[in-house]
């Protein structure tokens, strides 16, 4: 069970950092259904577990990276695993869950200063606690200081999730001073239009690589999908960043 665990980990890990995401999430979709399809679910749902995705800036990672990163935050506990029978945490868990986790977390951070991959771990590891703890449903002052901190190293890293930064500064816009608020909400603007920019810059490379190689492919239903996909993407982050201009001007600093 925890092996099959560990490997669901690993293929998570490489999804969030496919260049664009799109083909990765067609493997993933339910049969008879598009990834266009699959993406606008997810966003109706909010659905944050489908629209994660790490900003590797500019870095090529290989497979024996992802690897090896997902097995360092496996081993040290700080990622959340789905409940086993038996489990430790399970029989004796005091407290909420997003807790425990930000503790290993900050320790596992802490630790791993030096590691040339710095970056991607904390994104990783904010995504993780944000999207499987209580941690958006919390509204105790201690869980949204903590949501506070890791929606503040999204913003810092320039991680490329805007269904995250938005979902998350919509639980922090009432409790942050508003001058943090303003200047938080900027970052993310900035990181979600980055966002959009790789989104856009993955599918023309997509299309230049079928015209040239395969194609054939054009007219094909595959073709069409990442094609429709991409573009529901950029509706969703435009989306995002309008909601998010929105709050500033809702906050405004004099």
């Amino acid at each position: 069970m925890k092996t099959s665990i560990y490997f669901l980990f690993i293929l998570t890990i490489m999804s969030a950092c496919h260049p664009n995401g799109i083909e990765v999430t067609s493997a993933n979709s339910p049969k008879n259904q598009s990834s266009a399809q699959y993406l606008k679910l997810a966003f109706e749902q909010g659905d944050l577990n489908s629209l994660m995705k790490i900003n590797l800036h500019g870095k090529t990672l290989e497979q024996a990276d992802y690897i090896s990163l997902g097995t360092k935050m496996y081993n040290s506990g700080a990622l959340v695993v789905p409940v086993i029978k038996g489990d430790k945490r399970a029989e004796n868990a005091i407290g909420p869950l997003w807790r425990d986790k930000d503790a290993k977390i900050r320790s596992f951070l802490n630790e791993n200063k030096e590691d040339p991959n710095y970056s991607y771990l904390r994104q990783f590891c904010a995504l993780d606690v944000i999207r499987k703890t209580e941690l958006l449903t919390d509204n105790s002052d201690d869980a949204l200081s903590t949501l506070g901190y890791y929606i503040d190293i999204l913003a810092q890293e320039q991680n490329i999730s805007p269904a995250f930064f938005y979902q998350g500064l919509k639980k922090l816009k009432n409790y942050w001073p508003k001058q943090q608020l303003k200047s938080t909400v900027e970052l993310a603007i900035k990181a979600s239009e980055e966002a959009m920019r790789q989104n856009q810059e993955g599918i023309q490379n997509f299309e230049k690589g079928v015209k040239k190689g395969h194609p054939e492919l054009l007219k094909s239903a595959f073709y069409a999908d990442q094609i429709d996909a991409s573009k529901e993407i950029d509706r969703q982050y435009l989306f995002y960043i309008k909601q998010m201009k929105a709050m500033i001007l809702s906050n405004v600093v004099y």
